[in-house]
């Protein structure tokens, strides 16, 4: 009998990335391939394109924009001073690229894919223009949410240029309600947000969890651990609030505390400010990096969406400390963290769990017993059940 086949469309490639967004594609991508045949369209120019265990074929696609001198040049402009003045966002140009929606038409042809799945609102123009397939999207965070709040952190032009993409790029996600054949969140946070804009409702998702049980471990004294990419806006607003707000509370009570900041991109300049840091770059291996934690932190107030940080740290059984926008969509809310959302409190739940390795070991059963009835695949697997019946 054939096994069904479903397109997943992403812009960066999941299969090298390194962030959130890039985890939470192969999270459920890995459930998805034990129910069809999963084909994966990127942008992008990677040398691998070889058929690996999640996806049988990779196509990577060549924006519009790179596909000859003249199309770069006179796309460069219209696309660029749309930009500038907040018409429209880059984003459009890549959500409305002629290149991937020819893509996903041949693709479909060729494969017999009933369902096609976009794992971004960029990608939605591509996707709502298909009339051969089931076209579902799943918007990974509020994104013009996301921009209003960068635009209360700014003045002037560009504060009004953030503003004014952030109502484009609302348009385009409620768009993207409205017309998909199913939108999906991966919070019921989002989910409300969007239903609160206008939007017709969509449907909330968890994003599934492997367990890694390493909740019985004997675990280091005084290690604090905080995983993310530090180029992203609410790392470093997350990252600053407890540096300098937090921190110091920290060490005063436990001189010996140390914390080790984990991910890519550039760390903050001002590091040298601080005591007992030790900054350790990209981590290729999860599990040997909270081996040596005592507590996780997710001191994150800003962004939208889900923040995987918080799934892998639960689900290794690491003790967490978040805010409650760090824990959003995630089993962090349903007892799996200790949830703080200002400094002292937040400082006094870190202190508590260095201070008592009985604590940690609560905290840490707790993680993974949160994780095991709020991300287990169940429900990934009755979104498989969906999408197929929609291409029947």
């Amino acid at each position: 009998m054939t096994r069904p086949a479903i397109v997943i469309v992403k812009a960066a490639d999941p299969l090298s990335g390194t962030d959130g967004t890039a985890a939470a594609t192969l999270a459920t991508a890995r459930v998805l391939a034990d129910h069809a045949d999963l084909h994966l369209v990127t942008f992008g120019s990677h040398s691998n394109t070889a058929p690996s265990e999640i996806f049988r074929s990779v196509t990577q696609v060549r924006p519009d924009h790179q596909r000859s001198a003249r199309v770069r040049l006179t796309s460069g402009l219209r696309y660029g001073f749309r930009d500038a003045f907040g018409i429209e966002p880059w984003a459009h140009a890549v959500e409305s690229c002629a290149a991937m929606a020819d893509a996903l038409r041949g693709l479909v042809d060729a494969t017999g894919s009933g369902v096609v799945l976009a794992e971004h609102w960029t990608l939605s123009g591509a996707v709502l223009g298909l009339e051969n397939a089931a076209r579902v999207v799943r918007l990974i965070d509020v994104e013009h949410d996301n921009l209003l709040h960068r635009a209360a952190q700014t003045r002037g032009i560009q504060a009004a240029r953030l503003g004014r993409r952030a109502e484009a790029v609302r348009d385009v996600e409620i768009r993207a309600c409205d017309e998909a054949d199913l939108c999906l969140t991966v919070s019921q946070e989002d989910a409300d947000h969007f239903e609160a804009a206008g939007a017709s409702p969509p449907s909330f998702v968890p994003i599934p969890a492997r367990i890694e049980d390493r909740a019985s471990r004997d675990r280091p004294n005084d290690r604090i651990g905080f995983l993310g990419r530090l180029d992203w806006w609410p790392n470093q607003e997350g990252l600053a609030w407890f540096l300098d707000e937090i921190w110091p509370m920290v060490r005063e009570q436990r001189p010996d505390a140390t914390l080790t900041i984990a991910g890519a991109g550039t760390p903050p300049a001002d590091l040298d400010r601080h005591e007992a840091i030790e900054v350790v770059g990209f981590v290729p291996n999860l599990a040997d990096f909270f081996d040596t934690l005592s507590v996780g932190i997710v001191p994150i107030s800003g962004g939208t969406g889900v923040k995987m940080k918080t799934i892998d740290l639960m689900r290794h059984g690491v003790p967490v400390v978040s805010t409650t926008t760090g824990a959003r969509g995630t089993a962090g809310l349903a007892g799996g963290a200790l949830i703080a959302d200002d400094s002292t409190t937040f400082a006094d739940e870190v202190v508590r769990l260095l201070a008592d390795p009985s604590e940690r070991q609560v905290q840490s059963s707790a993680a993974v017993a949160a994780v095991r009835a709020f991300h287990d695949r169940r429900t990934t697997d009755e979104l498989a059940e969906r999408l197929l019946g929609l291409s029947t």
